[in-house]
């Protein structure tokens, strides 16, 4: 399928992404809520509902999620409160294995703990919200938390190398250069290969953390098989 091209948000985009991403952030505290309040239900429209809308978009182009994340939303909200740390080159590899970790803990939970507990799960939401704003005060735009610690930015790097579309940054306007290397926003193709660096030329990229993680999607797909929702 051939890629469709975008120009860079303007103005009046720039205002209906303000408006998509404030919502976001309303329906996640309603989701939140519900999830204490009346969690089965809210259980059973967050998981087939809510949730297959953020790799449906992501097959599309990264540039759709990380514009709308509400976690982003947060994370740039408290921009700079305490400081305005960068995110330097050399940091970027070892900082996106926590990320990696994250991921690969929080997604076989929901077999066993998400699905079933609307407590636990919103506790957990809670948690990354606020460390999404902890993050934002103390680094630069989206250096602490969206460029390094997302549990999603391991999956966003893997489709963001050929996005269907590809579509504007509405964020960082103007970008800071918060992070030195492999940002999505800047360079979605080249944001992989910026992490492996000169390991991509042989067969020592084996041996990095997005091997580690890459190697995990098969057993992925077996867990699914497995235990289906």
């Amino acid at each position: 399928m051939p890629r469709v091209a975008s120009a860079a948000p303007g103005r009046q985009a720039i205002l209906l992404w303000r408006a998509v991403q404030i919502v976001g952030v309303a329906a996640t505290l309603a989701v939140v809520a519900g999830l204490v309040l009346a969690p089965n239900p809210t259980l059973t429209a967050l998981w087939n509902v809510i949730v297959p809308l953020v790799p449906a978009s992501l097959l599309l182009s990264p540039a759709l999620w990380r514009n709308a994340c509400p976690l982003a939303t947060l994370n740039t909200a408290a921009n700079g409160l305490v400081g305005r740390r960068v995110l330097p080159a050399r940091a970027v590899p070892r900082v996106g294995l926590i990320g990696i970790a994250l991921l690969i803990v929080l997604v076989p939970a929901r077999r066993f703990l998400f699905n079933v507990d609307g407590t636990a799960l919103a506790v957990t939401i809670g948690l990354v919200g606020l460390l999404a704003l902890v993050l934002g005060a103390a680094f630069d735009l989206k250096a602490g938390f969206c460029n390094a610690v997302c549990p999603v930015l391991p999956v966003e790097r893997l489709y963001g190398q050929r996005p269907l579309l590809e579509i504007g940054n509405a964020r960082c306007r103007p970008c800071t250069r918060c992070t030195q290397a492999a940002c999505l926003d800047l360079s979605p193709p080249k944001a992989l290969r910026q992490i492996l660096g000169p390991a991509r030329r042989s067969a020592r990229w084996l041996l990095t953390g997005v091997r580690k993680y890459t190697g995990t999607w098969p057993f992925a797909g077996f867990m699914r098989l497995q235990w289906p929702a």
